[in-house]
C-alpha cells in the first residue's frame, strides 16, 4: 500500500509556504494518494485545506490502519518527522522513544515472521533475553561444583528445582542470585512473547481487513453487472469449468469451503 506522508507533514508544508486554501499541485497528487489509497476519500469539489482536515481524521481511523501497514505508518512517520524537525528527531532517537520504537520493531519483525511459519526471529531474541539476564556464566566454576557434588553425592533429586531449559545458573544447585536473574529472564521473556501475541493479532487483522475490502469491491461490482444481464445465472457447464490458476471449478471451490466447515 502507497502512503507518503503523515498530516503533520502536509500542515508543515501548508505554513512553510504559507498556502491559504490551495496546495502545490504536487504536493495536492500526494495528499490525494495517501487518502485515497488508505480508505479514505479525496473530495475534488473541496479546499486543499479541508481536504487535509479530513485526513487528519481519516490518519486516526480504524479503517485507516487496516488499509495502511502498521510498519509502514511507523517509517513514514520517522521520515515526516526528520524533515519536519531534526533535532526532535535526533532526541527521540537517543531517548526513550527511541526504545519504544525499537521495541516496535522487533515485535513487528518476530510477529510478521511468526504469521509466515518462522520462529528463527523470536527464538534469537529470546536467547539474547536470556543471555543479558544470565549474564557472566563460569563454564570451568560450574564444571569444579558439579564434580565436587558427584564426589560428595549430593545429586540434583536431593534439591528441589531441577536445571532449566530457559536459564542456567552459576550455582549448579542455584542461589538466591541466581534466582532473582531467572526470575528477570521469565518476565522480559514472557512480556515479550505476550507483545509478539498481540502483534501478531493486529497485523493478522489488518491483512484480513484488506481482503474483506478486496472481497467487498468485487461483490458490490458483481451485483452492479448482474443488473445489467437478463440471465446472470452460470451454466452447470460453466460451475464445472476448471480454471487453469487455482485448479478448481466454482463448484469445487464452494465443496472445498463447505468441507472445511464441516471439519471446524
Amino acid at each position: 500500500m502507497n502512503h507518503q506522508h503523515t498530516p503533520a507533514w502536509y500542515k508543515y508544508k501548508q505554513d512553510l509556504h504559507a498556502w491559504e486554501e490551495m496546495f502545490h499541485p504536487g504536493v495536492r497528487k500526494m495528499l490525494k494518494s495517501d487518502m485515497n489509497n488508505s480508505g479514505g476519500d479525496f473530495d475534488t469539489t473541496l479546499l486543499d485545506v479541508e481536504n487535509l482536515s479530513k485526513y487528519e481524521e481519516h490518519y486516526l481511523s480504524k479503517e485507516f490502519h487496516n488499509n495502511v501497514c502498521g510498519t509502514l505508518i511507523d517509517e513514514v512517520s520517522w521520515n515526516d518527522l526528520k524533515e519536519m524537525n531534526p533535532s526532535e528527531y535526533a532526541v527521540q532517537l537517543r531517548g526513550l522513544n527511541s526504545g519504544e520504537k525499537m521495541y516496535n520493531d522487533l515485535l513487528t519483525k518476530c510477529a510478521t515472521r511468526m504469521l509466515n511459519g518462522k520462529d528463527d526471529t523470536l527464538i534469537k531474541i529470546l536467547k539474547k533475553i536470556r543471555k543479558e539476564a544470565q549474564q557472566r556464566i563460569d563454564k570451568k566454576s560450574i564444571e569444579k561444583q558439579k564434580k565436587n557434588a558427584k564426589r560428595l553425592g549430593d545429586v540434583i533429586s536431593n534439591h528441589p528445582l531441577e536445571p532449566s531449559p530457559y536459564h542456567t545458573w552459576n550455582k549448579i544447585f542455584g542461589s538466591q542470585k541466581d534466582f532473582k536473574k531467572e526470575l528477570i529472564n521469565h518476565a522480559r521473556a514472557c512480556s515479550f512473547l505476550k507483545d509478539v501475541e498481540v502483534k501478531m493479532k493486529e497485523l493478522y487483522e489488518q491483512q484480513v481487513g484488506r481482503v474483506g475490502e478486496m472481497i467487498k469491491g468485487r461483490t458490490d461490482r458483481a451485483t452492479d453487472v448482474k443488473g445489467l444481464m437478463t440471465m446472470p445465472q452460470f451454466t452447470d457447464n460453466e460451475k464445472n469449468s476448471l480454471s487453469r490458476v487455482t485448479g478448481m471449478s466454482l463448484n469445487g471451490q464452494k465443496d472445498f469451503n463447505k468441507d472445511r466447515e464441516e471439519s471446524t
